[in-house]
Parts: C-alpha cells; sequence; structure tokens
C-alpha cells in the first residue's frame, strides 16, 4: 500500500469511529421500510390469490389502506421535519469532566443531512400515495356506491402530501447547495497551505473560543469550557486540561484534512475518478466539521 493509499484509508477509518447513530430513529426508518415492503408485497399477493375471492380481497384491502394511511402519515411528517429526522450525525469528541459541584459528559456533535435518505423519503411516499389511491378505487367504487368517499379520501391525501413533497425537494436542493458552497469555500488553495494553523491557535482570556490571530480566523462559541471567575483553582485547571484535550482533538483532525485535501489536489480527476470520488467524499465530512467549528 503507497504512502497515500495509507493517509486515505486512516482518514476514512478515523471517520467512521466519528458516526453515531441514533438507533431509535434509524429502527424506526427500517420498520417503516420493510412496513412499505411488507404491504406491497401483500398488495400484489391479493389480487393475483384473492381475484376471484371479493370478500376476502375486501377485507385484506382495508388492511392494507389502514396501514398505508399510517405510512403516509410517518412519511409526511419525515417531509416537513427531514433534516430532525436523519439517524446520523458526527460526534467530533466527548469527555468526562469532574468539578467540585458536577460531574458531566460534554460532547460536540455536528447535525448531518442525506440526500439518499430524503430520496428515499420521496420515492416511498409516492408509491404508498399510489398504491392507497389504487386501493381506495378498488375497494371502494368497485365494491361499493360510495364514490364520494373515494374523492375525499384521495383530496385529502394530495393535500397533506403535496406540501410535503415540496417541503422534501427544497431540502434537497438546500443541501446540495450548501455542499456547493461549502466545497467552494474549503477545497480550495489557501487551505492546502495552512497545514500549521492551529500551531497558531490561542483561546480567549475566558476559553469562550480560539483566536488564530495571523489568519483573522476564530472559532464558534459553545466549543470549548467556559472557565469563569466562580470556578476555584482546582476545577480551572481541569477546565484548561480539557479545552486543551479538545484543541488537540481539532488539531489532529486538521492535520488529517490538510492532508487529505492535499492528495486531492494533486491528483488526476481525469485517470483517477474513482479515488477522486472516494477522497471528495471524506473530505465533505471533514469540511462538515469545520463548517461547525469556525466563524467565517
Amino acid at each position: 500500500m503507497t504512502e497515500k493509499n495509507s493517509i486515505i484509508a486512516k482518514c476514512e477509518k478515523n471517520i467512521k469511529q466519528l458516526y453515531t447513530q441514533s438507533k431509535k430513529t434509524y429502527r424506526n426508518f427500517l420498520y417503516n421500510i420493510i412496513l412499505f415492503i411488507i404491504l406491497f408485497a401483500v398488495v400484489i399477493i391479493n389480487e393475483i390469490v384473492f381475484k376471484h375471492n371479493l370478500k376476502v380481497k375486501l377485507k385484506v384491502n382495508y388492511v392494507c389502506i389502514a396501514f398505508f394511511i399510517y405510512l403516509i402519515f410517518i412519511f409526511t411528517i419525515i417531509g416537513w421535519f427531514s433534516t430532525e429526522y436523519y439517524y446520523n450525525n458526527l460526534k467530533v469528541f466527548e469527555y468526562d469532566i469532574n468539578l467540585k459541584n458536577s460531574q458531566t459528559k460534554i460532547f460536540r456533535i455536528v447535525e448531518l443531512n442525506s440526500v439518499r435518505y430524503i430520496f428515499i423519503n420521496i420515492v416511498s411516499s409516492f408509491a404508498s400515495t399510489l398504491i392507497f389511491s389504487y386501493l381506495i378505487y378498488t375497494t371502494f367504487e368497485e365494491y361499493t356506491s360510495h364514490k364520494i368517499y373515494v374523492e375525499i379520501g384521495i383530496l385529502s391525501i394530495h393535500l397533506l402530501l403535496i406540501p410535503a413533497f415540496v417541503k422534501m425537494f427544497e431540502t434537497i436542493l438546500e443541501i446540495i447547495n450548501k455542499y456547493k458552497k461549502l466545497l467552494n469555500h474549503y477545497l480550495t488553495a489557501q487551505f492546502d497551505s495552512l497545514k500549521d494553523l492551529f500551531e497558531d491557535a490561542k483561546f480567549d482570556s475566558n476559553y469562550t473560543h480560539v483566536n488564530f490571530e495571523e489568519y483573522n480566523l476564530k472559532s464558534k462559541h459553545n466549543i470549548f469550557l467556559l472557565c469563569s471567575k466562580t470556578f476555584d483553582e482546582e476545577d480551572k485547571k481541569i477546565i484548561r486540561e480539557t479545552n486543551e484535550k479538545i484543541l488537540n482533538r481539532y488539531k489532529e483532525l486538521w492535520k488529517e484534512y490538510t492532508q487529505l485535501y492535499t492528495i486531492f489536489r494533486q491528483a488526476d480527476h481525469k485517470k483517477n475518478k474513482a479515488i477522486i470520488k472516494k477522497l471528495r467524499n471524506v473530505l465533505i465530512i471533514y469540511i462538515n466539521i469545520w463548517n461547525d467549528f469556525f466563524i467565517f
């Protein structure tokens, strides 16, 4: 393995270790997708097996309609709040801190978005709506005379889903535009030349943020622990040591980022498309971290 491949593999491994997953959100997402697949299969089997047994077919349709109403409702909620329902985030650091009057765990979470996740929800919502509409028509219009229920049901679903679809497509565009801006901002020659950026890092007087005076940069607030006058010397020492740990953590990540970006810039983008794609995907994760860290 060459040195470049070794660096790429190391960075990929380190990034994977940063991922933190909301098990509950991920589990719910899987349950909904599995339920959709099962219902889709049941509808097809019902149409084939019970084609001439209208009584059984009607009962199965009622059950499927009820479950599809649930799915459409869930996918609509996710459509409106898709950024809050994505199950993967980054945990940059996590430390236990024991002060005299408190024991706590400090960490930094960087929220992520996923176009693929939103797209899956769009496809699932659209397919659920089509199947639901089909079931409504075949159940109420073909077997009964209550046509008004058909129209009300279909209209209600359309009114419910149209804004959600619009919102999901807007979210996808926002994510794409955001990453374009981030890539244009960070993947430039200036960041390739800032390998020693964190050597210039100096804490503010109360440790509210870090200044990079030579480069006219500073970090965001609430990343480091505030060291106020109310703490005694022992607590202040613990806070300072913890802040140094946090800063060193970002130093390590910056070193990885600049190494990876140097490889990205030096690579032949026409001949090494697979490697470039891999590098870009990993760099985007680092860029999310720096977008959360710096104030520009």
